[in-house]
Formats: C-alpha cells, sequence, structure tokens
C-alpha cells in the first residue's frame, strides 16, 4: 500500500489504521501500514498511546514508535509515561521499546526519576 502515492490524506488515514489495530483479523496488516508510513505517524500514535481507552491499540503504538521514533525525544517521553500504563502488556512493551532504543531512553528515564 503506497498511501503517499495515492495522494491519500495521512491524517485520516492514520486513525483508522489505529483503530484496525484492535482487530484480531487486521491489526498485523494495520501495524506493518502504520509502521510503513513513518515519521509521519508519529504525533497520532503518541496520541493513541496517551490517550485511547484500548490497551491493544496503545499496545500496537508503542510496538510502532519502537521501530520507527528511537531517536525522538517525544517518543522517548511518551514510552516513559507508558511505563506507567495501568496494563501489563503496554508496561511490558514499552520497557521492551525502552531497552531496545538503548542509552539514550535509558538516561532520559534516569533523569525523568532524578527530578
Amino acid at each position: 500500500m503506497h498511501v503517499a502515492q495515492n495522494k491519500v490524506h495521512i491524517d485520516k488515514v492514520i486513525p483508522v489504521l489505529l483503530a484496525l489495530t484492535e482487530r484480531t483479523k487486521f491489526s498485523s496488516n494495520a501495524t506493518s501500514c502504520l509502521r510503513n508510513i513513518g515519521l509521519e505517524t508519529i504525533s497520532e500514535l503518541i496520541k493513541a498511546l496517551e490517550s485511547d481507552s484500548s490497551h491493544n491499540v496503545r499496545t500496537a503504538a508503542v510496538t510502532i514508535l519502537k521501530d520507527i521514533g528511537a531517536n525522538n525525544a517525544d517518543v522517548i517521553a511518551a514510552l516513559i509515561n507508558a511505563l506507567k500504563d495501568e496494563n501489563e502488556d503496554v508496561q511490558h512493551k514499552a520497557a521492551t521499546a525502552l531497552e531496545k532504543i538503548g542509552s539514550t531512553a535509558i538516561n532520559t528515564f534516569i533523569d525523568s526519576l532524578n527530578s
């Protein structure tokens, strides 16, 4: 799916794809599409991670953010906040994502504990 080539409005596609991550049948494809769209999804993924009522959507957001936003300070901050999510799967995925990102994320996490 080449969303940009089809001149589809990304800002309208991203919420639909996020909603599809809730449905098992479509989750894998929706996650893959969001990952392929790339950096343009970061703000919507962070918003979903912070406020979506579905833990499946929040978990998908963490997974995608881990893959596309490793050097983004907003992504790291959102992942750190996700460590406090009410759902253990989201917490675990966030911890794994921060571990994958590495020292930048770890240093930011330590700084957040000290402030």
